[in-house]
């Protein structure tokens, strides 16, 4: 899965969305954009906004 996020000229995290995923539950997605959309970054002094395209890797745990 890509996280896509923009972080804005504040630090806050505004638009999110899917980058690409072939996670085949839309549920898992929304959480994880969820997460990222909550983030805060440190205010941005050269832009007014960055565009941000994060990859993600999940795994299957077999444990028991």
């Amino acid at each position: 899965m890509t996280a896509a996020f923009v972080v804005q000229r504040d630090g806050s995290v505004g638009p999110t969305s899917d980058g690409g995923s072939d996670i085949g539950d839309p549920a898992v997605v929304a959480c994880v954009l969820g997460v990222f959309g909550k983030m805060r970054f440190p205010p941005l002094t050269d832009a007014a906004f960055v565009e941000v395209r994060y990859p993600l890797l999940f795994t299957r745990y077999g444990g028991g």
